[in-house]
C-alpha cells in the first residue's frame, strides 16, 4: 500500500487534524465560558431581590455595573442597604429594592436588559448609575459587524471572540501601540534613543524653545520612524500654538505609517485647532469605519460631537451613533435603539456621549411608562455633567456622592469606603461606601415624598 499523499488542492491529512482539534479546544472553551458566565448571573440574580419581593408596596429597580451588582458582596451591596434603610424608616417591609447590577458590562446591554426588567418587576422607581465601562472594552463601541448578520454578526457573539478583543485592545494595548506606531527600520538607519531621550528631557525640563527645537528635530531626522521623536516635536508645537509646524509634522509620519489610524485621529485634532474642520471630519469619519478598537472609536465618537457642536448641528452625532453602537436588544430593538434625537444634546463635559446617549434613551423609556429615574453620578465625581445631559430634567431626581465621600476621605481616610483603586482616583465601595450611597438615594427619595 502507497502512503497518503496530499493532492493539489487539498489539505494534509495532519492539517486536517489541527483544524479540527483547534476547533475542537475553540468550542471546549466556548462553552465552558456560556456556563460560568451562567453560573454568574444565576448568582447575581439570586442575590438581587431578597423573597417576598413581589408582595410589597413599592418597588425601586437599582441598574449599574459592578459598583452595584451583587457578586461578591450580596450583604452590603448598596441596593440591599437602601432596602433595609427604607423599611426601616417605615417600620415595616414596604419597599422592595431589587439590584439588576450587571459586573463587566456597559450603559447599552444595562438599557438593552431594561424593558424586560421592567416587565418582570413593575418598578414604581428606577435609579441609576451607570457608563464607568463605556470608554473601555466591554463592547460598547461594536462595529457593524454585529448587526451585519452572516459570519460576522456570529462571530461578533462568540464568548471567545470577545475575549480575543479583550486581549487585543485592552491587555495588549500597549504592546500593540508601540508595534503600530513604530515601523521597522530600514537597515541603514541607525536607532537613535539618544536623542529621543535628550529632546524628552529638554521639553520636560522647559529649557530655551530654540533648544528644544533643534534636540526634537535633530531626533526626528535621525530616525524618520520613531514616533517617540516625533511625538515630542508635535507636543511641542502644540504647547506654543504652532498648529501649523505640528500639523506639518503629523503629515509627514503618518505618511511613512499610512496603516497608523492614531496618527489620523492626531493629525485630525490637529486640524481642528486649525479651524480646517472638513478635513478633519473626513479623517475621523474614515477611521470610524474601518476602527475595531474600542477607546479609538470613543475618542473619535467625542472628537465629531465636539465638531458637530461646534457647527451647531448635534443632531448629526447621531449618524456615528449608528455606524458603531451595538445595543443587545434580544428582539426589542424599536424600544431599545437609538435615533439621532436621542443624541441631539451631544455629551457634556465628563460624560462619554455614549452614556449621555443611553441615559436620554433610558429616561424616555421610562418617561413612556410613568416611572420616575434617579441619576446618579458616581462616588467623588460632581454630578453637574450628568444634570447638563438632560436638556429637559422634569421629573428626574439626581444624586449626587461628591460631598459625602470627600467627608468620609478626609476623616476615615480611603481604605474606609474603597476596597480599591480601579477607576483611578476611586474604586469598588466597602460596606461603609455602598451605606453612604444608599443614605443619598434614601435622602433624595424622601425629599421627593
Amino acid at each position: 500500500m502507497r502512503p497518503a499523499r496530499s493532492k493539489r488542492g487539498y489539505l494534509p491529512v495532519g492539517a486536517v487534524a489541527m483544524i479540527l482539534a483547534l476547533l475542537l479546544v475553540l468550542t471546549a472553551v466556548e462553552l465552558s465560558m456560556r456556563a460560568a458566565g451562567g453560573h454568574l448571573r444565576f448568582l447575581e440574580e439570586r442575590a438581587s431581590v431578597s423573597a417576598g419581593w413581589e408582595r410589597t408596596r413599592e418597588r425601586i429597580l437599582c441598574l449599574g455595573e459592578s459598583t452595584t451588582a451583587p457578586t461578591d458582596r450580596p450583604d452590603h451591596s448598596w441596593p440591599r442597604q437602601l432596602e433595609a434603610i427604607l423599611n426601616g424608616r417605615a417600620g415595616a417591609r414596604r419597599f422592595a429594592v431589587i439590584n439588576a447590577g450587571r459586573s463587566s458590562t456597559n450603559s447599552a446591554v444595562l438599557l438593552a436588559r431594561l424593558p424586560g426588567l421592567l416587565d418582570v418587576y413593575t418598578p414604581q422607581t428606577v435609579v441609576v448609575m451607570m457608563g464607568i465601562n463605556d470608554p473601555k472594552w466591554y463592547g460598547v463601541l461594536e462595529t457593524a459587524a454585529r448587526r451585519a448578520g452572516g459570519w460576522r454578526g456570529f462571530m461578533a457573539g462568540l464568548r471567545v471572540w470577545k475575549l480575543a478583543r479583550y486581549v487585543r485592545y485592552e491587555l495588549l494595548r500597549g504592546t500593540l501601540l508601540a508595534t503600530t506606531l513604530r515601523r521597522r527600520r530600514p537597515s541603514h538607519v541607525l536607532p537613535a534613543p539618544g536623542l529621543s531621550r535628550e529632546c524628552r528631557r529638554l521639553l520636560v525640563g522647559q529649557a530655551k524653545d530654540a533648544r528644544i527645537e533643534r534636540a526634537c528635530q535633530r531626533a526626528v531626522e535621525a530616525d524618520p520612524d520613531d514616533w517617540a521623536s516625533h511625538s515630542n516635536l508635535v507636543e511641542f508645537y502644540r504647547a506654543r500654538r504652532r498648529y501649523a509646524k505640528a500639523e506639518q509634522v503629523l503629515r509627514r509620519n503618518a505618511a511613512r505609517a499610512q496603516e497608523s489610524e492614531w496618527r489620523q485621529v492626531l493629525l485630525a485634532e490637529m486640524l481642528v485647532l486649525q479651524d480646517k474642520t472638513p478635513e478633519a471630519e473626513k479623517l475621523l469619519w474614515a477611521v470610524l469605519g474601518r476602527s475595531s478598537d474600542p477607546a479609538m472609536v470613543n475618542r473619535v465618537l467625542m472628537s465629531l460631537d465636539g465638531l458637530f457642536q461646534a457647527r451647531g448641528r448635534p443632531d448629526l452625532i447621531g449618524e456615528a451613533f449608528r455606524q458603531v453602537v451595538a445595543f443587545e436588544t434580544h428582539g426589542r430593538g424599536a424600544e431599545a435603539g437609538l435615533s439621532s434625537s436621542d443624541s441631539a444634546g451631544g455629551a457634556p463635559e465628563g460624560v462619554s456621549p455614549v452614556t449621555a446617549a443611553n441615559y436620554r434613551r433610558l429616561r424616555e423609556i421610562l418617561r413612556k411608562r410613568g416611572i420616575r429615574l434617579v441619576a446618579m453620578q458616581y462616588p467623588t465625581l460632581s454630578g453637574a455633567g450628568l444634570r447638563a445631559v438632560f436638556r429637559d430634567p422634569e421629573n428626574i431626581l439626581f444624586a449626587e456622592n461628591r460631598g459625602n465621600f470627600r467627608e468620609a476621605l478626609a476623616e476615615s481616610g480611603y481604605s474606609f469606603v474603597f476596597r480599591d483603586l480601579a477607576f483611578g482616583q476611586w474604586g469598588h465601595c466597602t460596606a461603609a461606601g455602598d451605606r453612604l450611597i444608599a443614605e443619598v438615594v434614601e435622602r433624595v427619595l424622601s425629599a421627593a415624598q
